[in-house]
């Protein structure tokens, strides 16, 4: 079971106190009995101090009683009287000393006997020279009792000193010896404690570090999170922006302008299947793309499409083989390609690509990403482009290719509202092919819908731009021209007019001939309303046709009269 950071440095202090404790305890102890000791080797040296003074003194004794007896003064015998009481305070003093051992107080016994005796030879020869003379007190000297005593002495207090000292040796021995049990214990209890603080030290700092590696972590964590976070909105939005795309342009943009947001340091394309579906053109770019992999290419020279899933190359990796549309990219450059697939078919392909230097390796994450986004793309130009199909499905005719009534009725009163704001001139040109229903009857409806077809063509050679070309139903057409005035309307109107009478149409093994009628009016010259303007121009085209067909007739006013 693990032990938790906080009990284990509990535990930690426990240990240290109770080790110093212990210590303190232990030198506490030492001390004391050293200081027991250190009394006792006072006391000892006491004792010893006293026995040299008992002997001191009785020698002060002797010299003074010699002194005198050789002399006979009295100033001789002042150290005697001096030595005599301090001699009996020391063998008190002596004899409390040595209380506490009975070999020592044996001895002292002696002692004082011996030092008794002494004091009394020598008061005797004192008084034997006082009464009967120095030579009297010399013969008494020289009877030895007080040689004899003071011998005595001498070797009694040699043998107490001796004593002493042995006891002092035992002593300082046990006073060194608790020295350095004391020495030794506050060693030990200093190592024991430096030991667990070290221990401790190790483990805060051993748990600092995992709390700043696990705060990096959480940190790296936060800002991964924050940055997924992020990216998650990019995407949100981006396919928002794509779901509320009504032209393929606008999502074409709002993906061109995402991209380097959510893939810093990346470049890449966006390329699409053309219509016949062999080549996939590029139709936007984001960062710095390079030259060598903006271009069109086949499928096959992609190796994702090939597979049907993504295709990464990092560098020179031999054991990855790179995409041909790419191989003069560079091995400095890392590579992904994905295919765009959506609603069960692959519309085109996804380039992500990036220099080695700034990318070194790409993510799980970024590689998931990636995928992600290449859906939501996929998914939005393929809505775009049934969008599209549905939208042109709805305006134009599904024969021709042109714009149907719908549309023109939408557009031509967006057309005059323009015109009269912009005050520019607007024509109309209705056109008839003349005889359709002979067509029709000779060659059937497959012949009628052949000529239909490649009048609809050479119409779309003869407009501009900004012109609109519609199928009003069966074999009329309208072409409507804004900005262009009535002479210029009239011209283009005889071009299609004399095109239409040079073209021959292949249908089976014959060559049909094809002439049209056209009606021209101009507005708000001829009509102040779009329906009064096809109304007047649709007169012409009747005019055209009573008139022989195979010719243009412009709006005259004269017509309205007749």
């Amino acid at each position: 079971m693990k032990i938790s950071y906080r009990k284990r440095i509990t535990v930690s202090f426990i240990i240290a106190v109770l080790v110093m404790l212990s210590v303190g305890a232990s030198v506490y102890n030492s001390f004391r009995v050293m200081n027991t000791e250190k009394d006792r080797v006072d006391h000892t040296y006491t004792v010893i101090s006293t026995l040299e003074e008992v002997l001191s003194n009785i020698k002060d004794v002797q010299s003074s009683q010699r002194g005198y007896v050789i002399t006979g003064m009295e100033e001789y015998l002042v150290p005697y009287h001096l030595a005599i009481p301090k001699i009996g305070d020391d063998l008190v003093a002596l004899t409390h000393l040595i209380a506490d051992n009975p070999a020592q107080v044996k001895r002292s016994d002696e002692l004082n006997e011996h030092v008794k005796n002494r004091i009394d030879v020598a008061e005797k020869i004192i008084a034997v020279t006082k009464q009967q003379g120095q030579k009297a007190a010399i013969n008494m000297v020289k009877q030895g009792s007080g040689k004899h005593e003071m011998d005595q002495i001498r070797a009694i207090v040699a043998e107490m000193i001796s004593e002493e000292q042995k006891l002092l040796a035992s002593r300082r021995t046990s006073v060194e010896n608790y020295t350095l049990v004391t020495l030794y214990a506050g060693l030990s209890g200093l190592l024991i404690c430096i030991g667990i603080l070290t221990a401790v030290f190790a483990l805060i700092h051993k748990e600092s570090a995992q709390r700043i590696k696990t705060e990096d972590s959480l940190r790296e964590a936060m800002e991964r999170m924050e940055r997924h976070n992020a990216e998650a909105l990019l995407v949100g939005r981006l396919g928002d922006y794509l779901r509320g795309s009504r032209e393929q342009h606008e999502a074409y943009e709002m993906i061109a302008s995402t991209m380097p947001a959510l893939f810093p340091h990346s470049f890449g394309s966006v390329s699409l299947f053309n219509n016949s579906r062999d080549m996939l053109q590029p139709v936007l770019r984001w960062g710095d793309l390079p030259k060598e992999a903006d271009h069109e290419f086949e499928a096959e020279d992609c190796w994702a499409l090939r597979q049907g899933k993504g295709h990464l190359v990092v560098g020179n990796d031999e054991t990855v083989p790179v995409c041909p549309h790419l191989e003069n990219v560079g091995e400095e450059n890392v590579s992904y390609c994905l295919p765009m697939q959506a609603q069960g078919e692959t519309i085109g392909q996804i380039y992500f690509g990036a220099e080695r230097d700034k990318v070194r390796h790409v993510s799980t994450h970024e590689m998931g990403m990636m995928r992600r986004v290449t859906e939501q793309i996929s998914l939005a130009i393929a809505n775009l482009n049934l969008q599209r199909a549905l939208k042109e499905q709805s305006i134009k005719d599904p024969l021709t290719k042109l714009y149907n009534r719908r549309y023109l009725e939408e557009t031509l009163n967006r057309e005059c509202s323009r015109a009269l704001r912009g005050e520019q001139p607007l024509c109309v040109l209705i056109m008839d092919i003349d005889h359709f229903k002979k067509v029709n009857d000779t060659y059937g409806h497959d012949g009628g819908d052949a000529v239909l077809v490649a009048f609809a063509k050479l119409l779309s050679t003869k407009i501009r731009k900004e012109d609109i070309a519609c199928r009003l139903g069966g074999e009329e057409f309208i072409l409507v021209l804004p900005a262009a005035t009535l002479e210029l309307a009239t011209h283009r109107a005889q071009e299609i007019c004399d095109a239409a009478r040079s073209m021959k149409v292949k249908f089976q093994s014959q060559t049909l001939a094809v002439t049209v009628s056209v009606g021209v009016a101009a507005f708000p010259e001829h009509a102040d309303a779009p329906d009064e303007l096809i109304q007047k121009a649709d007169q012409c085209l009747y005019k055209a046709k009573q008139s022989g067909r195979n010719q243009v007739v412009v709006y005259d006013p004269k017509m309205a009269k007749a």
